[in-house]
């Protein structure tokens, strides 16, 4: 019987972590940087910048793929079909954001991208 509560209790207090990691998640607090900032040792973590959007593709599945640039850099962005639905906005180049998100590589190169629907049009 003790063996099956302590399982139980394991169990529950497993399930209640994780949930609370999600919350504290969602509320993290984010290093502001300037783009040209942004190095290797970013990945994995996520930072707000603003910048101009320019290079701006739309893809025929929905996702948006662009650089976003500030005075000291530009980094690459892909925010992902699901967040452009959940925005429910239009971007064009020359639009300037302010973005949430996390420093990933893709074949090489920094990205950004968006935690969520952390995108805010400035302009």
């Amino acid at each position: 019987m003790k063996e099956q509560q302590l399982i139980r209790f394991s169990l529950i207090g497993a399930i209640l972590g994780i949930i609370a990691l999600y919350f504290v998640s969602q509320f993290a607090v984010s290093a502001t940087v300037n783009i040209g900032e942004i190095s290797n040792n970013f990945l994995g973590t996520s930072v707000t910048v603003s910048g101009e959007i320019n290079n701006l593709y739309k893809h025929k599945d929905g996702h948006l793929f662009f650089n976003l640039a500030d005075e000291t850099g530009e980094i690459k962005t892909v925010i992902w079909d699901d967040v452009v639905k959940q925005l429910e906005i239009d971007l064009k180049n020359g639009d300037k954001l302010k973005i949430t998100g996390e420093i990933t590589t893709y074949k090489g190169d920094l990205e950004l991208i968006p935690l969520g629907n952390r995108v805010e049009i400035l302009n």
